[in-house]
Parts: structure tokens; sequence; C-alpha cells
């Protein structure tokens, strides 16, 4: 898979995130307090989670790094550093790109 290709992959990923996220904003104004462990909850982002699991595997993601950027990292906006490895310096992960690179120094 080309650089290209995995890029429009981790495109569609944070698409789907903002749609699930906009999805469960909405419910929890129309129902209130609803949370991540309810039923409803459990199918939303659930599903979100297999499909990050799912988008790991497919790009070699073994350091779970989708998952940080999406939760610890808050999509970016953070723009948390990381040393993928002794060797290297530290860098600011704030881009799709950034990702992919941190992805892929790490296989």
């Amino acid at each position: 898979m080309t650089k290209k290709e995995k890029l429009k992959l981790l495109q569609d990923w944070e698409n789907q995130f903002h749609v699930t996220d906009k999805a469960w904003k909405c419910l929890k104004l129309l129902f209130g307090s609803i949370d991540c462990d309810s039923e409803i909850g459990k199918a939303i982002w659930g599903s979100f989670t297999e499909y990050s699991r799912v988008m790991s595997m497919l790009l070699g993601d073994k350091d779970e790094w989708l998952s940080w950027y999406c939760w610890d990292n808050d999509m970016g906006m953070k723009e948390h550093k990381v040393r993928p490895g002794m060797n290297r310096k530290m860098r600011k992960i704030k881009t799709l790109k950034d990702l992919l690179w941190l992805i892929e120094v790490n296989q």
C-alpha cells in the first residue's frame, strides 16, 4: 500500500471519528446523561474502536498509535511530542501525515 493510500485511509478514519462524535453529542442533548458504558455507548464507540483496531492492523500500527492520536492527543489538537526511538529526536504529532510517519518509523 502506498503512502497516499494509507493517508486516505487515515483521513476516512478521522472523518468517521468526527461523524461519530457529532452523533454522540446530539444523542447527549436528546437523552441527557448517557455514557460510553451504556448499551448505546458500547454500540457507537465500540464500533469506532473496532474500526480503529482494524485500521491499525491494515497500517501496521503495532504500537497502537491510532488510539493514542485519537484519545490522548485529541486527534492532533494537543500536538504532543513523541520520541519513537532512543536514537530519534522528539517530534510533534499534529497531523495525519505526522501520525503516518510515526507508524511507519516504528515498523
